[in-house]
């Protein structure tokens, strides 16, 4: 992991607490948030349009877009916190391995572009990063019909 990515779980987890913590003093307006693409409570194609949006805007300058990403996803998930059922809070884990995938693609062409390497080398981690972020998404989405009413929140 590199640099880049352990400022963008920070900024997640900044965004995230911290917009939850405003939201919850008494007497202060609500902070509310768009996302930047279509994102629907509960509609599946919402969670792709996010793992999507993650994973191009942290490709953004070489791996450097992924904390503002992250940021954006933080505050998104501490706004639905409310509203949201628990399960879908999930849908971070996905996100944080096409962060990672994109961190590690963009620190392969920064090492590429410097001479201290070659993106083939970064390749192959990248590339099983975004394959296994894009396993969890689809078997969060698989699931979720089914573990909803386990869990009494259909």
């Amino acid at each position: 992991m590199n640099a880049m990515s352990i400022v963008a779980f920070g900024a997640l987890l900044f965004a995230f607490f911290g917009v939850l913590a405003y939201n919850s003093l008494s007497g202060m307006e609500k902070v509310t948030y768009e996302p930047p693409y279509y994102f629907v409570k509960g509609d599946s194609i919402a969670y792709v349009n996010a793992f999507c949006f993650v994973f191009l805007f942290s490709m953004l300058f070489f791996g450097m877009g992924a904390p503002a990403a992250m940021a954006i996803e933080g505050a998104k998930y501490a706004i639905l916190f409310s509203i949201l059922p628990l399960y879908d809070l999930l849908f971070v884990i996905p996100e944080l391995l096409a962060m990672l995938a994109a961190s590690k693609l963009g620190e392969g062409v920064m090492a590429d572009w410097s001479g201290e390497g070659n993106i083939y080398g970064y390749w192959n981690e990248g590339v099983r990063l975004l394959l296994m972020g894009i396993a969890a998404l689809v078997i969060l989405i698989v699931a979720k019909p089914f573990v909803l009413p386990l869990i009494g929140m259909a």
